[in-house]
């Protein structure tokens, strides 16, 4: 029992140096000066600083996105999971309806920010993404935003997604780290 407790707080640590990774990763740059102005355009709120609550057909639900990502400069709030190929696709499935029924009946009833919603899945494979999407077009996500992306490639759509690099003033050379 020891072993597994110790085991599961190694995963949920791995997990959450993941998860600064890939913040790390998007606002890296050589300029503090840009640094800061990347920050500066969202709101990046990490496991277990938002908690999606509703009920639905009289039974309580909760959500606990890995991150929220909310641009302050464009019209955008991402909830983002984090795969690790830990999760069979059954519980994948699970999730995935979760999500659609918050996005579809509570989010405009609890954002009223009218920020548009999308769900972001980052995962280690192409062969990862491929199952995920197969899900949730079973699901019926379809009609909703889902973006599967595979490790490497997030920092990019992430970018062109929440900043907006046309305000980010650049530094004299001399200013660089």
């Amino acid at each position: 029992m020891a072993a597994r407790a110790g085991e599961n707080s190694l995963r949920e640590f791995e997990h959450r140096e993941k998860i600064s990774e890939v913040y790390f990763d998007l606002i890296a740059d050589k300029s503090i000066s840009v640094i800061r102005q990347k920050a500066n355009q969202f709101w990046w709120q990490p496991d277990g600083e938002t908690i999606l609550r509703y009920e639905y057909l009289g039974k309580l639900h909760r959500i606990i996105p890995d991150v929220t990502a909310t641009s302050r400069v464009k019209n955008v709030r991402l909830f983002v999971e984090l795969d690790r190929s830990t999760k069979d696709l059954a519980r994948i499935e699970a999730n995935l309806r979760e999500y659609r029924k918050y996005l579809e009946h509570v989010y405009p009833q609890v954002f009223k920010d009218r920020k548009a919603p999308a769900l972001v899945y980052i995962v280690r494979s192409a062969g990862r993404k491929e199952s995920i999407e197969r899900v949730a077009a079973k699901v019926g996500f379809g009609r909703l935003p889902l973006t599967v992306i595979v490790q490497g490639r997030e920092k990019e759509w992430l970018e062109n997604t929440l900043l907006d690099v046309s305000r980010i003033v650049l530094p004299l050379e001399e200013e660089e780290m």
